[in-house]
């Protein structure tokens, strides 16, 4: 009895502590925590979680290291609390790992070991994973679910259905998050019939009626590439909410069907359900793909009656929607109005600028520098494109010195606006100093001031050491043959192309009536084998117009 006057306030303010740090007022729950005079390890556990949850891990490794002075042993919750925070490291949690295993917590409880599957899954140490799940002598649903689902992450589609398959053998039985985890690896048509076999054994368990799960499964069809199946399954669901259809407006936008999408909004709004910043998002990726700046403009008043235009995501689409439609003074005025910009933002702004004015995308970068924002590489790709030839040699010297000179897109573009410039020896240096592997993109940059500058044989020379040419590449190639009067070799590279099922485009097949002059205007009579060639790209190219006027 004498005991209760002094453990029931440290009861009633760990509690408190928890209440505060769980309603985002973590001032007055370390407050009350500096206050208390008498602490236990459930006061420690409560303010480690709280610290970890705001990412103050340095504050949670000190109050970790006070409560073992205090004699206050470790729990598997004292772990799972550090395990959980984003910013610990690999290093950190290996430390963690150590500890747990030398207070006997890995034997003892599933709690320690699942929150090491979840921090070796957040850095992406699949072998360790491995080994502290096919190690832990007792699991629980919760790391079966927490495997499944990393193995599904890195799309390792097989062995996600090996898991499930024990688990649904086992005792343990499935739930909800089982099914989440495991639809997370379906992303092309190759796998949708594995897809379907899980939607089986969804409808199996009873879970179709679980938002989540039935949200899983439309993101599975629509990211399998079967649009109508999507569609169908969506007309279907029994649990619908606003990440139905934000998922299927998503999958509406990436396979370039804009007016679908659009619609579908529509349909949304009339079955009242709210619209979201991911909404918004989709939505003006159709105005843009549609080209349509007055539904684009209804959105933005919309978003503005729901004060998302100063959110980031939403903000962002808003000035890449204006930007791409040529309205770069109202894309500036829906930057201005973002809260929190981001490189997406300051891109995006660039990126209009970049089509009408070449100076204001430099300043813009110089602004990002003293507002202390962190340029990536598309940053340089856009306002490299767009510089003098003075701003040029800086951007290219601070791309050096903040590690950029490597970066496919940084590389393109240094190309080309020095060959713009006037400077295509200078651009053909990049070649010569083997800085990278060279990407398809600058391959063609290259080949391109090869052909410019009469250079054709080193174009062909370029195109022999490409892996992976693109159909750019092969009519680069073409042109090279055909200015160098190498008219054999022209139809040589177009009948390959045929053989290696490159699509040619109307580019290619303009080249036709260049090589039909050089029949004509041959030493020599044309052989059989040069006619023959000629009229299959002749009747390809009728066939592609005739396919063009029936469409």
């Amino acid at each position: 009895m004498g005991s209760i006057p002094t453990q029931q306030p440290v009861f009633l303010h760990n509690n408190i502590i928890k209440n505060y740090a769980s309603f985002g007022d973590f001032y007055s729950a370390c407050k009350l925590f500096d206050e208390m005079s008498h602490r236990n390890v459930v006061s420690y556990n409560t303010m480690i979680s709280a610290c970890c949850q705001y990412g103050f891990l340095e504050e949670a490794w000190k109050l970790f290291s006070d409560m073992r002075k205090c004699d206050c042993k470790p729990t598997q919750f004292t772990f799972g609390g550090l395990l959980s925070c984003d910013s610990l490291s690999i290093f950190e949690g290996m430390q963690l790992q150590a500890l747990i295993e030398k207070n006997g917590l890995f034997c003892a409880d599933p709690f320690p070991g699942t929150a090491l599957l979840s921090m070796y899954g957040r850095h992406g140490c699949l072998d360790e994973a491995i080994v502290v799940f096919e190690c832990m002598p007792e699991k629980n649903l919760v790391s079966w679910n927490c495997m499944i689902s990393m193995f599904g992450q890195m799309g390792l589609a097989e062995n996600c259905m090996f898991l499930l398959s024990e688990l649904m053998r086992s005792e343990r039985g499935v739930s909800e998050y089982s099914f989440v985890g495991i639809l997370s690896c379906f992303d092309g048509e190759n796998k949708l019939q594995l897809g379907e076999q899980i939607h089986g054994a969804v409808i199996k368990y009873g879970f179709e009626c679980v938002a989540s799960v039935s949200n899983s499964l439309l993101n599975m069809y629509a990211k399998c590439d079967t649009k109508c199946s999507a569609e169908k399954f969506f007309e279907q669901v029994l649990v619908m909410d606003i990440v139905s259809w934000n998922t299927l407006i998503g999958a509406m936008v990436k396979s370039a069907r804009p007016a679908r999408a659009f619609n579908l909004f529509l349909e949304m709004c009339a079955h009242e359900f709210l619209p979201n910043e991911t909404t918004f998002v989709n939505v003006l990726s159709c105005c843009t793909s549609m080209h349509t700046s007055l539904y684009g403009e209804l959105i933005h008043a919309k978003m503005i009656k729901k004060r998302f235009q100063s959110d980031v995501y939403a903000g962002s689409a808003l000035v890449d929607f204006y930007a791409k439609c040529d309205k770069v003074e109202e894309a500036h005025l829906c930057f201005d109005e973002i809260t929190e910009k981001t490189s997406v933002s300051w891109n995006s702004l660039m990126l209009g600028y970049s089509k009408r004015d070449f100076s204001v995308p430099v300043r813009l970068l110089k602004d990002m520098f003293y507002l202390g924002y962190q340029p990536n590489e598309f940053s340089f790709s856009i306002v490299i494109k767009s510089s003098l030839p003075l701003e040029l040699f800086q951007l290219h010297a601070l791309t050096v010195k903040l590690g950029y000179k490597e970066n496919a897109y940084v590389l393109s573009s240094l190309i080309r606006s020095y060959a713009r410039n006037g400077f295509a020896s200078d651009a053909l240096i990049f070649v010569a100093s083997d800085i990278m592997p060279l990407s398809v993109v600058s391959s063609n940059v290259i080949a391109g001031i090869y052909n410019r500058t009469g250079q054709y044989e080193k174009t062909q020379e370029l195109f022999a050491v490409m892996e992976e040419p693109d159909v750019v590449s092969w009519n680069i190639l073409i042109a090279a043959c055909s200015r160098n009067g190498d008219y054999k070799e022209v139809f040589e590279l177009f009948d390959h192309m045929r053989r290696s099922l490159v699509c040619p485009d109307s580019y290619t097949y303009g080249h036709l009536k260049e090589a039909e002059q050089l029949i004509l205007g041959m030493p020599f009579p044309p052989n059989v084998l040069i006619w023959r060639s000629f009229l299959e790209g002749c009747k390809r190219q009728r066939t592609m117009e005739d396919l063009a006027l029936a469409a």
